[in-house]
């Protein structure tokens, strides 16, 4: 009975280091950081939202402002998404001078994984 007591102990020692680690490197504590990724991902429901409620017109890029207000919608979101990556990246730029190390250089990695941050003028670079 001791024995499995222990090995509790121990397996929620390490299940305890493990969470820590995992918060320390998605910067879920340091709170703006989260509520960017919280507005961010907002917009981005919205916007699916947007498209499938959308006039019928598959592509989006050619609604205009006769169609309902959805090109004004549109541009709305683009420029929402715009401000909210950019606050991001000034939010990690802000973190390199802390230790976040290697896991800032992870999380910018996942991010512009396809380097659309990149290609629309984020210098993702050289914050990491």
């Amino acid at each position: 009975m001791l024995e499995k007591t222990i090995i509790f102990l121990y397996s929620r020692l390490a299940h305890d280091d493990f969470l820590a680690a995992v918060a320390s490197q998605t910067f879920v504590n340091y709170r703006p950081v989260h509520q960017c990724l919280n507005e961010l991902l907002s917009v981005c429901l919205h916007f699916a939202k947007f498209a499938l409620e959308g006039p019928g017109s598959s592509d989006l890029s050619e609604m205009s402002d006769e169609d309902g207000g959805g090109g004004r919608r549109l541009a709305q979101l683009c420029l929402s998404f715009s401000r909210q990556s950019g606050l991001l990246f000034q939010l990690l730029g802000q973190l390199r001078n802390q230790q976040a190390g290697c896991h800032l250089a992870q999380l910018l990695l996942r991010i512009d994984f396809n380097r659309f941050f990149s290609r629309h003028g984020h210098d993702v670079g050289t914050i990491a």
